[in-house]
């Protein structure tokens, strides 16, 4: 299966598309987890609903259209848990207990009407 290139992961964020994915990850000890579920990078410091603009916008470059989420949900090692997503949040924040092993993480937002 062919991987996309960071560039192209990003500039599909920017798009939002209705779509979702699952990761293999590797739980290195079994324990209590913080996941954070976040649209932009931590450094950009933006609201999960946010509209994003490059600063500095080049041919590669497309504004990140602005979604409407209002809950978020993650699936991972038999945890299947949803959070509300209010207009200011940057980030969806789980509070989560996993075994230690491989497991597979999907994440969603949603918007008012479960899409």
């Amino acid at each position: 299966m062919k991987s996309l290139a960071p560039c192209e992961v990003q500039r599909a964020i920017r798009r939002a598309p209705a779509a979702n994915g699952v990761w293999a990850v590797e739980v290195a000890a079994a324990g209590a987890y913080r996941i954070e579920l976040r649209r932009w990078p931590k450094e950009l410091d933006l609201p999960v609903n946010a509209a994003y603009t490059d600063p500095k916008p080049n041919r590669e470059t497309a504004p990140g259209r602005a979604i409407s989420a209002h809950e978020a949900r993650l699936k991972i090692a038999g945890v299947d848990q949803r959070v509300p997503v209010a207009a200011a949040d940057k980030g969806a924040v789980f509070n989560v207990r996993l075994p230690r092993g491989p497991a597979e993480l999907q994440t969603w937002f949603y918007d008012k009407d479960g899409s």
